[in-house]
C-alpha cells in the first residue's frame, strides 16, 4: 500500500520545466557575486596602476567610478 499522497510523491521528482534547483540559484549567485565584485577589485590597487600607466592617481580612479557607473546603466537598461 502507498503511504504517500500525490503532492509528497511530486515534491521527490525533478523539478518542472522553468523551475531552479537550489544548487543552481546558489550557482548562479555566485556567478552574480564575483560579477560585482570584479567592479571592486581594482580599487585598493589604483596607486599601483595609476604609475604602470602613466596616469595621475585621480585620474584612475576616474576610471574605477566610470566602469561602476556604466555597469550600473547597463543594470537599467537590460532589467525591466
Amino acid at each position: 500500500m502507498n503511504s504517500m499522497t500525490d503532492e509528497q510523491a511530486r515534491s521527490l521528482t525533478l523539478p518542472q520545466r522553468g523551475e531552479l534547483r537550489p544548487a543552481q540559484v546558489a550557482l548562479f549567485a555566485a556567478a552574480c557575486g564575483v560579477a560585482v565584485a570584479n567592479l571592486y577589485y581594482s580599487q585598493p590597487l589604483v596607486s599601483l596602476i595609476a604609475p604602470a600607466l602613466g596616469l595621475h592617481a585621480g585620474m584612475v580612479g576616474f576610471i574605477v567610478a566610470l566602469t561602476q557607473l556604466v555597469y550600473g546603466v547597463d543594470l537599467l537598461c537590460r532589467c525591466p
